[in-house]
């Protein structure tokens, strides 16, 4: 059943999707010695099942490439990537052959971050063309390997969980990875504060009441002259019956200026935090030291974490829901 649900939601060849469940059953049969993955299931969720399913790999050795890089290299400690390195090898690529020749078909670990298969990729091709490309950054090993999980994660639209010593290059690769993309980077550095109006927005007081007021006449001088002024939405709709004006020729119009005197008279108005303006924008969004907020805040974002990448701000009048852009 199971195999026959990834077949149907996540679209991928039944061979590929047996080879997902083998090593689904190699991993449910081990439980990890780390606190972080102390569920029934060890090493794998569904969750992640779906995940692997859902990158969508061309060859059976991609498949598992993309396996090793989203199980193994979350684990803490060597001995425990070694276990989901055995059940991915012995699910792709068991055979009746010599051992010898069996050897020449395992993932390549060390060629996954080499220096060669960085520069193949089109996140680092992008980000050689940017003048700031290569200043101050050492492409050791380690950075290769953070560049590579990082880019391929936000290639398919899945969150990060970067975890690290200070000064590792966590928020560098990100900061790369927007300039490589040309995208905006939207960070937020979270303390014991924070709270979720810190990162989703709030209810403000409106400051410039006289801009939008000034901005509303500029819109309707085309309309109805400068010589008449209108501060309110009630007063727009009187002097257009008085003036006999054609409402249905100008609706677009005097939508955009009812709009923007409703707004001048509003005491409080709704400003958009910066994981919203990253959402409706397609910006890149950054929490830097998130293990300082309270989880209250992180429970607020479980949705946007979610495959569909939503958000219902409940706290904004009407409940709007905004769904993140691709990338």
């Amino acid at each position: 059943e199971l195999q026959q649900i990834i077949e149907d939601s996540c679209h991928v060849p039944p061979s590929h999707a047996e080879l997902l469940v083998a090593v689904y059953r190699n991993l449910t049969q081990v439980r990890a010695q780390t606190r972080i993955f102390e569920a029934s299931h060890g090493f794998i969720t569904l969750r992640d099942l779906f995940r692997w399913a859902n990158r969508h790999a061309s060859s059976r050795e991609e498949l598992a490439e993309h396996g090793f890089m989203l199980l193994a290299e979350r684990v803490r400690t060597d001995d425990e990537k070694r276990v989901v390195l055995r059940a991915i090898e012995s699910a792709f690529f068991k055979s009746r052959s010599e051992e010898s020749v069996r050897a020449r078909r395992r993932i390549d670990v060390d060629g996954l971050y080499s220096e060669a298969r960085v520069r193949e990729m089109p996140e680092f091709q992008a980000l050689q063309g940017r003048s700031e490309y290569g200043s101050g950054i050492a492409w050791t090993k380690a950075m290769r390997r953070l560049f590579v999980l990082t880019a391929l994660c936000v290639r398919f639209n899945e969150p990060v969980l970067l975890v690290g010593d200070t000064g590792c290059g966590k928020t560098t690769v990100c900061q790369m990875l927007a300039n490589a993309r040309g995208q905006q980077l939207r960070v937020v550095n979270c303390h014991q504060n924070t709270e979720s109006s810190d990162i989703l927005g709030s209810q403000r007081p409106v400051r410039n009441r006289a801009a939008l007021l000034a901005q509303a006449r500029s819109v309707l001088d085309a309309i109805v002259g400068p010589e008449h002024v209108v501060e309110t939405p009630a007063a727009l709709q009187q002097l257009i019956l008085q003036l006999g004006i054609d409402a249905e020729a100008h609706a677009e119009t005097l939508s955009h200026a009812t709009e923007l005197l409703e707004r001048a008279q509003a005491l409080f108005a709704w400003h958009d935090g910066p994981l919203v303006q990253a959402l409706r924008g397609g910006d890149m969004f950054l929490m830097d030291e998130l293990n300082l907020a309270d989880d209250s805040v992180l429970e607020r974002l479980n949705s946007v974490l979610e495959p569909a990448r939503t958000l219902v701000l409940a706290e904004n009048v009407g409940a709007a829901v905004v769904t993140a852009r691709d990338g």
